[in-house]
């Protein structure tokens, strides 16, 4: 498992150093917010994670080979919430 950084950036920027700059074509996803992940990290992000995934494949909508998994972290109203994104086969 690893973790990269993304940012949205102009078409014009390019990478240099440790700073890679890919093209994301988006796709079909299956998301799923957690609250308060951070109160137990270690459990409640993998459940999740595993509870996604069991829904994805419980609906017929295996995940495409290649594609990555993805974790938006947001804060709202002063709650930090992860949003997890899976990707699903089109439809």
């Amino acid at each position: 498992r690893g973790y990269d950084m993304w940012f949205v950036v102009g078409e014009r920027v390019v990478g240099s150093g440790a700073m890679e700059v890919h093209d994301f074509p988006g796709g079909r996803c299956a998301a799923m917010t957690l609250y308060d992940p951070f109160a137990d990290p270690f459990a409640r992000i993998p459940a999740g994670w595993d509870l996604l995934h069991e829904w994805v494949i419980s609906h017929g909508l295996e995940s495409p080979g290649e594609t990555l998994c993805l974790e938006e972290l947001v804060e709202i109203d002063g709650e930090r919430r992860l949003i997890l994104y899976h990707p699903v086969r089109e439809m």
